[in-house]
């Protein structure tokens, strides 16, 4: 029975069974409890109790009490039914007797109870029993229930709390937040069975934003009390508006270990973890470090998110001794509107010691740049080092040299002179130098001195490889996203490129134009991101994209699978194309997938892990491929499935596998999986397999890192054979390094390249394929926080060449398009994001550099800035074409006008006789034929007689001297080609005489005139 289990161990019913006592006589029993006439309350348990009559110890002693309760209901279409809760079982005593029961949940069972029947009968020493003493209660409800609020939404302002109730002779329904003392609602009176509505008015202004739990619960008028129910709401009073907290103190390390204390100019580590716990991202979160109340250090979150718990990194160097206090601020500028502003500063008290007496110089990690970040092949560079002091007496008079190694060995080049770094300081090196040819440049600094006494020689030098490389860092711009966007990958597409950015499982799409400015696109690529993505730029124009992304499909269940599809410049996508069967997040998932395109053959894999395993719930974890040639719908992809199985692998704790196409119809893959070999201990490794495409189950195998992850690889064919480019990170924090190997098919190291790369707090390495080798992005922490380096990797002339500081920050994302000479990266800031570039002297794609290009890296300007310039002289040189042509157009029109306008010129003799003395020869006119125009001579009319009689005679004598005759035009030479009526030479002008109607002077003057005025008497002559 029901009430037997319920009642359990608790009851000892003695000689119970359930054959009923012989009818009897006498009043002997006496019941108690529960008293007559009462209610009982479904749910709840009793005890029955009573006790033995005085007058029934004439008829002798009493030894059992028999004891049996039940319910009686009626069916619906039914008659009245009994039902046995305890049937008959001696009670537990004699003169004071009494048995438990609990009363089933009538209302839950959907049983209609009339009452419940209490029945005790007694038995004394001789036998005989006594007459049966019955008690009938009827039975009710104590219970509660809350209508709202809902929880299913925000509440503010004053708030309905309601509900029904159910009671037993009336009751009170009381109420509370969180674990506060409960408080009377509402009081109900009443007898019996009874119920009603309830409700209660709650201000959420007197608490602050945030979530709390509502209960509920209903006492009755018997003092029994109903199960407490409860309900948590979210109490929104304020706008939307992130809320940031710490979530933990602050806490001082170097290189991972926590310190109490520390010698001053020691590089610190002050890590935190922060929350925000507002219902808003926090865009462009500033965090500051302050020291004494000076800002030593800063960093901007581009975004957390509503809920999200991030550790925060800060540097700190102290550079005096004393108690510092050392305080952590949020968004200090107070830029972002929270709900609550009181919670954004810790502070501690950090004791800074003095370092001991002496002189300690030392090279720190990460001591050693270049200026410019990325020196090129002749032309002058510096090599510049950090030496600090790590005692406290100062040291003078310090000699630093410069080595350069080549195939002799080290070679100095170069020394220069410190006179003094101060105790407890730092001071800074410089050399000079210039590098014949592209390529890796080990360079070895040590310093020494005829009296230092140095208290650790080890530190004294410092051995580095320093790249010098055709190309050049350009300038950072940065990069503003919506609220909550972070971004995941960019696509260069040649000058141009795409920016894929995820806010809460929505990928958003960002143009990226030349100047490397970004443009929202009015399309997404995907609404429910799964959380894994992979890309491969391509020289058309075009990039190929593939992710995991879930959908519900038509009964309402969330399905994972792999897409594909092909997106432009312009945010234009090919359809998309789903490349592996549909999953129910139940049954497994698809992740750490990688892409490897070759012309027009795109390569996918990726990890898949498989719950339901062909229906034994076997959870197996296996690596497919996905081939197809130029595909343009699902049905062109061939699904090589269980190329390496049985790897034990946590979906999200570990990195993407690494994929590329080998030869011969080959593939390479680098991907992880749990080893426990040599140490017993399980952890992650890294292994390598090749094998054919379309091949499962892949023979080739082999480990090649332990603790690994981050890994890339690229494979080149160099003289007809395969060389790989890999490189992964081993460890954790402060104590990782990276691993590089430039290796055959087997994964050997050709000519023992293969380097080991302190990398403290490596998070991120890139690799990308380029005309000079494999160009290699990673980021450590340095003395003075993250910081972006870069490297090549030369297989074919077999170098490795590892690695200039670009700038402080930390790697998120690097593409580049091959038809491209920029490699674009995106790293984080004190700032936010970041864009910048690293890019070629040369077009990889052309013939060489142009003239243009030569004057640009002469100049030391990256293309962005050459092409302003270039664009501002052109226009200079326009302006200036401009005003030349306005002057020659002027000067040109004046020019016209002048052959249209005529001048006289000629000589005139005048004699006092006109009639005697004029003749044929006394007026000469003269013509230019050169410039068609006239030439008129005047000469001095009052002269005396002999002045005229001289130059009369002069005439004469010029009248003696014979003319020349006019050369004679030769006559063209005869053309069968030109027709008769060709062009004629137009016949030369001549002068027609003139007598003056006045003086009867007579002149010439051309034929073309209609008057004329006489050059003796001045009169108009009509012609």
């Amino acid at each position: 029975m029901i009430l037997e289990a319920m009642l359990g161990g608790d009851v000892d019913p003695g000689n119970n069974n359930t054959d009923p006592p012989p009818p009897g006589s006498g009043d002997w029993v006496v019941m108690e409890n529960p008293e007559v006439d009462s209610w009982l309350v479904e749910g709840e348990t009793y005890s029955a109790r009573g006790h033995i009559d005085e007058d029934a110890e004439t008829n002798g002693s009493i030894d059992e009490i028999a004891v049996r309760i039940s319910y009686s209901h009626r069916p619906e279409g039914e008659p009245k039914r009994e039902v046995v809760l305890l049937d008959w079982h001696a009670a537990q005593g004699t003169s004071n007797w009494t048995t438990p029961f609990t009363l089933p949940e009538f209302t839950e069972d959907e049983i209609n109870v009339l009452e419940v029947i209490i029945e005790a009968q007694a038995k004394n020493e001789f036998g005989q029993w006594s007459d049966v003493v019955e008690q009938k209660h009827e039975v009710g409800l104590v219970a509660v229930t809350m209508g709202g609020p809902s929880g299913q939404s925000p509440v503010s302002g004053n708030v309905n709390v309601f509900g029904t109730w159910d009671s037993v002779n009336g009751g009170t329904v009381q109420w509370r937040l969180g674990t506060d003392t409960w408080e009377t609602a509402q009081t109900f009176g009443g007898s019996g069975s009874s119920s009603g509505d309830w409700s209660v008015t709650w201000s959420t202004e007197d608490v602050d934003d945030g979530f709390y739990r509502l209960s509920a619960r209903m006492a009755s008028g018997d003092g029994i009390y109903s199960e407490e129910i409860r309900r948590t709401v979210e109490v929104d009073n304020d706008p939307p508006a992130p809320n940031l907290m710490f979530r933990t103190g602050l806490s001082v390390e170097e290189y991972g270990i926590h310190l109490t204390q520390t010698y001053v100019n020691t590089f610190l580590e002050i890590r935190t973890e922060i929350r925000n716990d507002g219902d808003l991202a926090a865009s462009n979160l500033a965090i500051a470090l302050y020291e004494d109340g000076s800002r030593k250090d800063e960093i901007v979150l581009p975004s957390i998110d509503s809920g999200d718990i991030i550790e925060v990194v800060l540097y700190w160097n102290p550079t005096t001794v004393g108690d510092k206090v050392v305080m952590v601020s949020l968004d200090p500028s107070d830029s972002i509107e929270e709900l609550n502003e009181e919670d954004n500063g810790q502070t501690i008290t950090f004791p800074v010691i003095q370092r001991p007496q002496g002189i300690d110089l030392a090279f720190r990690e990460g001591a050693v740049r270049t200026e410019p970040v990325i020196p090129r092949p002749l032309e002058q560079f510096l090599i510049t080092a950090r030496v600090d002091n790590l005692g406290s007496s100062d040291a003078t008079n310090v000699e630093a040299t410069l080595e350069i190694h080549n195939n002799l060995g080290w070679e100095l080049v170069s020394s220069t002179a410190i006179s003094l770094v101060v105790g407890q300081g730092a001071s800074q090196l410089s050399f000079a130098h210039r590098a014949n040819q592209s390529g890796p440049l080990d360079v070895r600094i040590t310093l020494s001195g005829s009296g230092l006494a140095d208290l650790d020689w080890s530190n004294n030098q410092v051995e580095t490889t320093v790249l010098v490389d055709e190309s050049t860092l350009s300038g950072a711009r940065a990069m503003n996203f919506d609220a909550g966007e972070v971004p995941v990958k960019i696509i260069d597409l040649d000058n141009e490129g795409i920016v894929i950015t995820n806010n809460e499982g929505i990928l958003s799409l960002y143009r990226l134009n030349s100047n490397r400015g970004t443009t929202a696109c009015t399309n997404v690529l995907d609404e429910m991101w799964a959380g894994d993505i992979a890309t491969w730029s391509t020289e058309d124009g075009w990039a190929h994209i593939v992710w995991t992304r879930r959908f519900l499909d038509s009964s309402g269940y969330f399905l994972q699978t792999l897409s594909y599809s092909a997106i432009d410049a312009t945010c234009q996508m090919s359809p998309i194309q789903d490349l592996m069967d549909p999953l129910l997040l139940s049954d497994g998932k698809y992740w750490g997938i990688d892409i490897d395109v070759d012309d027009e053959e795109v390569l996918v894999s990726g990890y898949h892990r498989d719950m339901f395993t062909g229906g034994t719930f076997g959870d197996q974890t296996s690596v497919f491929l996905l081939h197809a040639d130029n595909p343009t719908k699902s049905s062109d992809w061939t699904l090589t499935p269980n190329i390496i199985g049985e790897l034990d692998l946590i979906p999200g704790a570990a990195s993407s596998l690494d994929v590329e196409f080998g030869e011969d119809d080959g593939a390479h893959l680098l991907y992880q999986s749990t080893r426990s070999d040599s140490t017993g201990i399980e952890r992650y490794g890294l292994w390598y397999a090749h094998g054919l495409i379309e091949q499962s189950s892949w023979t080739f195998k082999k480990a090649v890192g332990d603790e690994a992850s981050l890994a890339v690889m690229k494979v080149q064919i160099i003289e007809g054979e395969e060389r790989i480019t890999a490189a992964w990170r081993e460890g954790e924090g402060h104590e990782s390094v990276m691993i590089t190997i430039v290796a055959d098919s087997s994964f050997e190291a050709i000519d023992n390249l293969t380097r080991i790369y302190p990398s403290r707090g490596l998070s991120s390495i890139v690799m990308q394929e380029v005309d000079r080798g494999v160009q290699v992005f990673f980021d450590v922490v340095g003395p003075t926080g993250p910081q972006v380096r870069f490297g090549i990797i030369d297989a074919e002339e077999g170098w490795l060449g590892l690695s200039n500081r670009l700038n402080l920050g930390n790697l998120y994302l690097m593409d580049r398009s091959p038809a491209s000479s920029e490699t674009v990266f995106i790293h984080t800031s004190a700032s936010g994001w970041l864009i910048r570039a690293v890019v070629d002297d040369n077009d990889p794609n052309g013939d060489g550099g142009s003239l243009l290009d030569e004057l640009r890296h002469a100049l030391g300007l990256d293309e962005q800035n050459f092409n302003i310039l270039l664009g501002g002289f052109a226009i200079t040189i326009l302006l200036l074409c401009t005003v030349i042509l306005t002057t020659l157009s002027a000067r040109g029109i004046r020019w016209m006008r002048g052959r249209r306008s005529f001048q006289a010129t000629g000589t005139v003799l005048l004699e006092e006789d006109v009639v005697d003395v004029v003749d044929d020869t006394d007026i000469a006119v003269k013509t230019s034929e050169e410039d068609d125009v006239q030439l008129v001579e005047l000469v001095e009319v009052n002269e005396g007689a002999e002045g005229r009689r001289g130059r009369r005679q002069k005439r004469g004598q010029i009248t003696d001297v014979p003319e020349l005759p006019p050369m004679p035009i030769p006559p063209p030479e005869p053309d069968v080609n030109i027709p008769e009526a060709a062009y004629r030479p137009p016949e030369l002008q001549l002068n027609k005489p003139i007598i003056c109607p006045e003086c009867d002077s007579r002149f010439e003057a051309p034929l073309d005139i209609q008057a004329a005025r006489c050059p003796v008497c001045g009169d108009n002559i009509a012609l």
